[in-house]
């Protein structure tokens, strides 16, 4: 590869040992710019400025933090070349220097690469090859042994068409689309009326809400005897109950009366003197 520019440019590194330090670049033909330690010393780094390189700074225009500089520089002097995975601040020695370099870095970013595949099929003389006009024979069925083709039989005759249907004519304004009986008055609509009555059959709900209990008028009902209910027939919760005759109370139980004969309840008989042998009054 041949070279296009070479010469020492100052770096700037942001590691451990940050500042600026003297580098030496190459730009090749193809668009590789390497990076080496010294000139002739081991290669510390590259990339491709058509390929890798979006936008090339230099100056006042560079819209990114620049570091300080050494004082026999000024900011005319450094050039940022921005990729996609990082950014390189360059420093030249003069603003020279500086020209010299963005030229040579700007004609490389407007190659375009090649490939050798590219360069092949370019080449003068390159072998074409050549197609047929016309399409190949193929073999028929009889020269590729396959049977012909079944013989296709006469087909009998066909069913007569039907009769003819008379076509009503449409009426006039066109074809009938099923809307000319709908009666589409200016009038407000009515609503359909229902009838207070549900059908014969149906399911009738409850008055709601319900009207008073109805009471019996007749005379209070009692258990017929022998039943063993004592209690006679207790009417419906708040309906008042039968009106009932007062009887005499009967005097209350007083109990056994004490030890000793009961008195007599009839009059004492008057016995006379000395008849059973006692003495004469």
């Amino acid at each position: 590869m041949s070279v296009t520019k070479e010469g020492y440019l100052q770096k700037y590194s942001s590691g451990i040992f940050k500042g600026w330090k003297n580098r030496y670049f190459i730009l090749y033909n193809d668009g590789q710019f390497v990076t080496y330690d010294n000139k002739g010393g081991p290669r510390a780094g590259n990339f491709h400025i058509t390929r890798d390189c979006y936008d090339i700074q230099v100056g006042a225009g560079i819209q990114a933090k620049i570091p300080t500089l050494p004082s026999s520089h000024s900011v005319d002097c450094v050039m940022l070349l921005a990729t996609q995975s990082r950014k390189f601040l360059l420093l030249a020695d003069n603003r020279q220097d500086v020209d010299s370099w963005m030229q040579a870095l700007t004609n490389a970013r407007s190659i375009k690469p090649t490939t050798t595949a590219g360069c092949q099929s370019a080449a003068p003389g390159a072998h074409k090859p050549q197609y047929p006009t016309s399409a190949p024979a193929y073999p028929t069925q009889t020269q590729s042994g396959y049977p012909p083709a079944p013989v296709a039989y006469p087909q009998g005759p066909t069913n007569p068409p039907g009769p003819a249907y008379p076509q009503v004519p449409p009426p006039p304004g066109g074809p009938s689309l099923g809307f000319e009986n709908l009666n589409l008055g200016s009038g407000p609509s009515q609503p359909p009326s229902y009838s207070a009555q549900p059908p014969p059959g149906s399911y009738q709900p409850p008055n709601y809400p319900p009207g008073p209990p109805q009471y019996p008028t007749g005379p209070p009902q009692y258990p017929p005897p022998g039943t063993g209910f004592a209690q006679p027939y207790q009417p419906p919760y708040g309906q008042p109950g039968p009106q009932y005759p007062s009887y005499p109370q009967q005097a209350p139980y007083r109990g056994p009366p004490p030890a000793g004969y009961p008195q007599q309840g009839y009059p004492q008989q008057a016995y006379p003197q000395g008849a059973y042998g006692g003495p004469a009054p």
